[in-house]
């Protein structure tokens, strides 16, 4: 019979039974820490493909791939700089700043675009704000709107009660 690694099915290094005994279940995957890194080095590499190409098409044709290849490594470390974790957020910031400029919260001339990396906001949203920024929209505009709404006197009025001294006049 074909021994097996330890702590797998049969006794674990400390001698006694593995959680897989404990429960009657053998254990349905085991991932080693070498594998784990083979298949981080797997999906970075097709992150870095897919995010190439992406760069390489919103960039004006015969941009040399050394300069790809510089905004590519400069806006990953942005992205991660500001927090943006998923591959569809650091993509979205990708084009963001493809959009606005490499250093695009730095730009003295439009303030707001770097106070929306730094007011703390989820990614989501301050992607959803930047894109209305790259679109050439106000993200505010619609929020100003509502508070305007509010501050303006009701069209619909109470009509004033009447005092005892409305009254006797």
């Amino acid at each position: 019979m074909p021994r097996q690694p330890a702590g797998v099915c049969g006794p674990s290094r400390r001698g006694g039974p593995t959680p897989f005994e404990r429960r009657g279940t053998p254990p349905l995957l085991l991932i080693r820490k070498a594998q784990m890194k083979s298949l981080e080095r797997a999906v970075l590499a097709r992150f870095h493909t897919t995010a190439r190409a992406q760069l390489r098409g919103a960039l004006p044709a015969g941009t040399p791939e050394e300069r790809v290849d510089a905004l590519l490594d400069h806006g990953l470390a942005k992205a991660a700089a500001a927090g943006m974790e998923t591959e569809r957020q650091i993509l979205r910031f990708l084009a963001v700043m493809v959009a606005l400029g490499p250093d695009f919260d730095r730009d003295p001339t439009r303030p707001r675009l770097g106070e929306t990396l730094r007011q703390g906001l989820p990614p989501w949203m301050a992607l959803d704000r930047l894109e209305a920024f790259a679109r050439g929209e106000d993200p505010d505009a619609e929020e100003r709107a509502v508070l305007r709404a509010f501050a303006e006197p009701s069209p619909i009025e109470v009509a004033p009660t009447a005092t005892p001294e409305a009254v006797e006049a």
